[in-house]
């Protein structure tokens, strides 16, 4: 079976504007390229994995998503990336007003749905594998799934996103570096990353 690294898109392979889908504000921050090729030459599975509750709420199509996929995928190759090997979409929120994406799913991060679909289309292994994100629904997502979970985000803007019982902390890492940790009752301890390149270099040393 493959392994994966499953991806958020907003935050991390693009820059997340708010309900991102004009091709016209993709920008792909510096680093992520190169990041993403270095998993693709270890033999990873590259699957973006990601709620656009847009759909739903009226404010772009299911085809504009998938323009704009496109264009992502031209852009990162552009700027020396890999062909990344499947996007999964889920379109739904219960408090849309566009059918048939209004309703409850089993699919909206931090459902399973579609890394289960993801494993079931690649043969992916999902306890060998990876989720990176920069929301606490991404962490919730992989960890429920049996990847492991891994958070980019800006520390100094970290909390507003985070539950009230995460919990964050100094540790550190097994390499002596200096990390900061968040810590919940059903994750246990994730440790937060200021970037994608940063995340990818712990996977591939963890798959060493």
């Amino acid at each position: 079976m493959n392994r994966a690294v499953f991806l958020d898109r907003d935050g991390i392979l693009n820059v997340d504007r708010g309900y991102t889908f004009q091709i016209a504000d993709l920008v792909v921050p510096e680093g992520v390229p190169q990041a993403l090729g270095r998993l693709k030459s270890k033999g990873f599975k590259l699957v973006v994995i990601t709620n656009q509750s847009g759909i739903a709420r009226g404010k772009f199509s299911m085809a504009e998503v998938e323009a704009f996929h496109s264009a992502l995928q031209k852009e990162i190759q552009r700027l020396g990336g890999p062909v990344l090997d499947l996007f999964k979409t889920c379109p739904h929120h219960p408090e849309g007003h566009v059918a048939p994406y209004n309703v409850d799913c089993a699919c909206r991060k931090p459902a399973i749905g579609l890394i289960s679909d993801a494993c079931s289309a690649l043969d992916i292994d999902s306890k060998r594998s990876f989720m990176i994100g920069d929301k606490w629904t991404d962490i919730l997502c992989g960890h429920r799934a049996g990847a492991r979970p891994m958070l980019v985000q800006n520390v100094q803007s970290l909390s507003y996103d985070l539950p009230d019982d995460v919990r964050l902390s100094k540790a550190k890492s097994q390499r002596g570096r200096d990390i900061t940790v968040a810590t919940s009752l059903e994750t246990g301890d994730i440790a937060v990353y200021s970037s994608l390149s940063d995340a990818v270099s712990v996977v591939l040393e963890s798959s060493d």
